[in-house]
Order: structure tokens, then C-alpha cells, then sequence
């Protein structure tokens, strides 16, 4: 079987809609939370780089070349 194309999912992963979607109100994890709070520090038009891994987002957000919205 040659130049068989495969799909692979993440190991373990479920990969469908989070149940939360359903609910009107539901708590933030603290790492959403500080993310949050450190953007909104940031002038208005910043550019950021958010790496995000197991759907939590990293200790640092990158700021690429400072640049405001016109």
C-alpha cells in the first residue's frame, strides 16, 4: 500500500466539545484567570505569542515586535 495517507488523533486526547460549552456560567481555571489579567495589561494593538500546552496556556506569553493597532 504505497502513499497511504493515515490520521492520527492525539494519544489519549478526547477530541470533541467540552462539556462546559452547555453551561451559561462555569469557573475559569487560575491559569486562564492570570493569563487573562497579564493581557489586559498590555496597551491596546500589543502583539502576543501564547503557547498554550494540555489546553492550559504557559508560565510566559512572548510580545513580538511591539506594533499599535491603526
Amino acid at each position: 500500500m504505497a502513499n497511504a495517507k493515515q490520521i492520527i488523533g492525539p494519544a489519549g486526547g478526547v477530541n470533541g466539545p467540552r462539556p462546559e460549552v452547555a453551561r451559561d456560567d462555569f469557573e475559569l481555571r487560575h491559569e486562564h484567570i492570570a493569563l487573562l489579567e497579564q493581557l489586559t495589561r498590555l496597551p491596546d494593538g500589543t502583539r502576543v505569542r501564547v503557547k498554550v500546552a494540555h489546553g492550559l496556556p504557559g508560565v510566559s506569553i512572548d510580545l513580538l515586535e511591539e506594533q499599535q493597532a491603526a
